[in-house]
C-alpha cells in the first residue's frame, strides 16, 4: 500500500466519503457458569461481523453485525453492508461520494471471483462507488480487532457472573438485546485525550436474521487470474456495465488518486496502473439483461432478476 496508512487514508479522500476496515471476529461460544458436565462437549455459537467506519459527518463508529449463521461467506458480507449498513447510512440522511473499504484477503469472504462480482455491481447496489483494499496476509490488525476482542470478552465476563447476575444467552437475538443495553457507548475516561475519542466513538449492533441471508443468492464467476496479488480494485464508472474490474498490486491513497486523477498518480512508479479484467459470471444471462451490440451486455441489477447466473 502507498501513499498513506489506513488511520490517514480519509485525509485525501473527497469530503462527501467514508473509509471503512471489515472482518470476522471468530466466533463467540456461549458458556455459563455452574454448567453440568455434558456442556462442556457442546456449546452453540454466534457469528461476529465487526466494521469500523470513519466519516465527517458521523466521526468513528462501530457497526457489529450478529447473527445465528455460522457461515461466514460473501453473501453473508454482502447482505450486512447493502440490505443493513446502507439502510442505515440513509436513514441518518448521509450521502456519500465514495466507499472505500479495507479487509483482509480472505478468500470465502472478500477476495474472490464471487466477491468481486459483487464489488463491481456495488455502485448499482447502492448509487455509491466503491474501491476495495485487501491487506497483506497476516496483516492488517487494528481497532476492529480490539473491538471484536471486547465484544466477545464482555459478553463472556456477564456469562460468568454467578447468582442471578448471569445473563442466560442462547441465540444471536438475546446477545445484541444485551450488547445494545450494556455496550453501545463507551466507558469514560479520566485522561482528556482518551474521553474526546470515546465521546465521538458510537456502537451499533445489528441482527442479522437466518432467513434474510439464505434468501440470498450467490453469484458466481469465473476465477480472475492473478487474484492473490490483487491488493486494490473497483468497478466501472458506468453502472449498467458492472463485469468491469479494474486492479492494482498495491493500493495508492495519494491526493490526486483519490480525486479521481488517477493519470497523475504521485506514486505510478511503485504501484502501477489500473488494469482491467472481464468478469465472466457462470451460466447464461437472462435474455432481458442483455444489451444492445453498441452497449454490450448490461446486467447486474435486482437480485431477483439474476436467476440464470445462480450457482
Amino acid at each position: 500500500m502507498a501513499g498513506l496508512p489506513v488511520p490517514q487514508a480519509h485525509r485525501h479522500l473527497p469530503q462527501e466519503a467514508i473509509v471503512s476496515v471489515i472482518d470476522f471476529a471468530e466466533n463467540y461460544s456461549f458458556q455459563v457458569q455452574n454448567e453440568i458436565q455434558s456442556m462442556h462437549w457442546y456449546s452453540d455459537q454466534v457469528t461476529i461481523l465487526v466494521h469500523h467506519d470513519e466519516h465527517r459527518d458521523i466521526v468513528k463508529e462501530l457497526h457489529f453485525y450478529i447473527s445465528d449463521d455460522k457461515d461466514h461467506g460473501t453473501v453473508f458480507v454482502q447482505h450486512c453492508l447493502v440490505d443493513v449498513h446502507y439502510a442505515w447510512l440513509k436513514a441518518k440522511g448521509i450521502t456519500l461520494d465514495k466507499h472505500v473499504f479495507f479487509s483482509d484477503g480472505a478468500a470465502s469472504q472478500f477476495k474472490s471471483a464471487h466477491a468481486f462480482y459483487f464489488d463491481t455491481r456495488h455502485l448499482g447496489l447502492t448509487e455509491v462507488p466503491a474501491e476495495w483494499n485487501f491487506f497483506e496476509s497476516g496483516h492488517g490488525k487494528g481497532e476492529h480487532d480490539g473491538m471484536g476482542a471486547l465484544v466477545k470478552s464482555a459478553l463472556r465476563k456477564w456469562q460468568l457472573l454467578d447468582g442471578d447476575d448471569a445473563p442466560r444467552l442462547t441465540n444471536a437475538k438475546e446477545v445484541v438485546e444485551l450488547l445494545q443495553a450494556r455496550l453501545k457507548t463507551a466507558a469514560p475516561s479520566s485522561f482528556p485525550s482518551r474521553a474526546d475519542q470515546r465521546a465521538e466513538t458510537a456502537r451499533y449492533f445489528h441482527l442479522i436474521e437466518m432467513d434474510s441471508v439464505k434468501d440470498l443468492p450467490k453469484l458466481c464467476c469465473k476465477t480472475v487470474p492473478g487474484t492473490r496479488k490483487i491488493h486494490s480494485l473497483k468497478g466501472s464508472s458506468n453502472p449498467n456495465n458492472p463485469t468491469v474490474l479494474f486492479h492494482k498490486e498495491l493500493s495508492c491513497f495519494c491526493g490526486p488518486c483519490q480525486a479521481g486523477n488517477d493519470e497523475v498518480c504521485e506514486e505510478v512508479a511503485r504501484v502501477g496502473q489500473w488494469l482491467q479484467a472481464n468478469l465472466e459470471p457462470t451460466g447464461d444471462i437472462p435474455d432481458a439483461l442483455e444489451g444492445d451490440e453498441d452497449e454490450g451486455a448490461i446486467f447486474g441489477g435486482d437480485y431477483d432478476d439474476l436467476s440464470g447466473l445462480l450457482c
